[in-house]
């Protein structure tokens, strides 16, 4: 018979590593989601993985029990930053567009980041999310960490720290994502801010900043976000996509 400090040691682990995962991903963490649905995510996964995972040994002490799960819980918040960071860079280029675009002023609140953003943000935020849940990018979050118990089991810990290597490039990869989305809007705010210039020195008495300037940013750039937002979420998605798929193999899952 099954040792029962064995079983709830190897549970807990399991679920250590499957909750940082979970709470990690901004879909599952996102202002307006039930707090509870998290934790019933986290839990249905380590139910459906625990029975099948060897048992861990018996552990002496409390001590090496409470090293064991934060090393689980590293793992898991560690593969959950790393889609995170993709996520932001969609925050980044939408912040940018609109502080640019002069609507910076109006805000709401951004239920990915839990904080106030502009309309831009906030719209490509739930896009984001959107196209995040129907490419069914957290369902495979979810199957690569269930993999990696087979190659990690609960309560052993990688040596080589594979998965640390992969947070620098998901940073740099998403400042470079961020400044690639918002290219569009801001060529076309340079554009108009070289036209602005040169009707000022035309007309050096008339307020052309405030009084054709701002209008004119604000309108061109709403017309021209508008098809670039398609565009926009493709790009993200598919980052979002290697992002993943860079997760499984750091996992040293296929």
């Amino acid at each position: 018979m099954a040792d029962p400090l064995a079983v709830l040691a190897t549970t807990g682990l399991v679920f250590g590593r499957v909750g940082a995962l979970v709470m990690g991903l901004p879909v599952f963490s996102a202002a307006g989601v039930p707090k509870a649905i998290p934790v019933f995510v986290a839990l249905g996964v380590t139910l459906v993985i625990a029975p099948a995972q060897p048992l861990v040994a018996t552990p002496n002490s409390l001590g090496v029990l409470v090293f064991a799960l934060a090393g689980e819980l590293m793992l898991g918040l560690l593969a959950g930053l790393t889609v995170r960071a993709i996520f932001a860079a969609l925050a980044m280029a939408s912040e940018i567009m609109a502080m640019q675009m002069g609507l910076a002023m109006a805000t709401m609140l951004n239920p990915l980041e839990k904080q106030q953003a502009g309309p831009v943000g906030a719209l490509a935020s739930w896009a984001a999310t959107l196209a995040f849940i129907a490419n069914g990018l957290h369902l495979r979050c979810l199957e690569g960490v269930a993999a990696s118990f087979t190659v990690m089991p609960a309560g052993t810990w990688d040596p080589n720290l594979s998965l640390l290597k992969h947070i620098p490039e998901a940073l740099e990869a998403a400042v470079h994502l961020g400044v690639q989305l918002a290219g569009p809007v801001l060529g076309l705010v340079w554009f108009v801010n070289v036209l602005v210039a040169m009707l000022a020195r035309l007309a050096p008495k008339m307020n052309v900043f405030f009084s054709i300037g701002m209008t004119l940013t604000s309108v061109l750039g709403i017309l021209m976000l508008a098809p670039s937002l398609p565009w926009m979420l493709a790009v993200h998605g598919a980052a979002l996509q290697t992002a993943v798929e860079r997760l499984a193999v750091a996992w040293g899952t296929p």
